[in-house]
């Protein structure tokens, strides 16, 4: 696996943030999810979908 350095500006991970008990900590338009939900939901999303 290789692991590509991707240079991504503050003011870019802070687009659309988002603190909510019920959908978690999100960034970076949606795209980054800081912190899960309070109700313990253990999928992971990604671009291709869910694990």
């Amino acid at each position: 696996m290789k692991i590509e350095l991707h240079k991504i500006p503050i003011r870019e991970l802070v687009k659309e943030y988002s603190n909510s008990d019920e959908e978690g900590v999100k960034g970076y338009g949606g795209k980054l999810d800081i912190r899960p939900s309070i109700k313990g939901n253990s999928s992971i999303k990604t671009n291709s979908g869910t694990l």
